[in-house]
């Protein structure tokens, strides 16, 4: 009888467990790394992410601690990473590479030939991977994490003769 009742506590204290958590997206977001937010009355926060609430995302700004919630966010961005600038840099030195020593003629040198000209290729794409971290980290990119879609706003007032409506979109 004990187990039953236990069970049945269980089951029904956990839906409101699961209600209470934070949406998907926040867990594209770090703790202790840059994040920029946009309110839904245009006020922008910048700062570093320190907590992530069921209810709000907590930003530690030069100012002071900021609690924003869910229901009062447009956009939340965070900063890129710098390994995609890496990434892009050794791919494309790799292709220089390939492609300067495409034309090489290696019947003279046997293998030492051939390992020069893989060197070639891999001190290309480090290099390439040097110059695209350095370019990606001067550049300072931002990721959308979350943006709320466009609201849409209705007023209708009574005027001398019948009704004027207004509509007004926000982005």
């Amino acid at each position: 009888m004990n187990r039953t009742v236990a069970a049945v506590i269980i089951t029904l204290g956990f839906p409101a467990v699961a209600a209470a958590q934070p949406p998907d997206w926040t867990q594209k977001l770090q703790l202790g790394k840059p994040v920029f937010i946009t309110t839904e009355s245009g006020e922008r926060v910048e700062g570093v992410a320190g907590q992530i609430t069921p209810e709000a995302v907590v930003v530690s700004t030069p100012s002071g601690i900021r609690t924003v919630p869910y229901r009062e966010l447009r956009r939340v961005q965070k900063r890129d990473a710098l390994w995609t600038g890496a990434a892009t840099g050794a791919v494309t030195g790799a292709a220089f590479g390939i492609a300067v020593i495409a034309d090489a003629d290696c019947s003279y040198g046997g293998n030492q030939c051939e390992t020069e000209l893989t060197g070639f290729v891999v001190g290309s794409a480090l290099y390439g991977a040097l110059i695209g971290w350095g370019l990606d980290a001067l550049v300072k990119g931002k990721t959308t994490v979350f943006q709320s879609k466009p609201r849409t706003t209705m007023t209708v007032a009574p005027r001398r003769g019948g009704l004027s409506a207004a509509i007004a979109f926000n982005w």
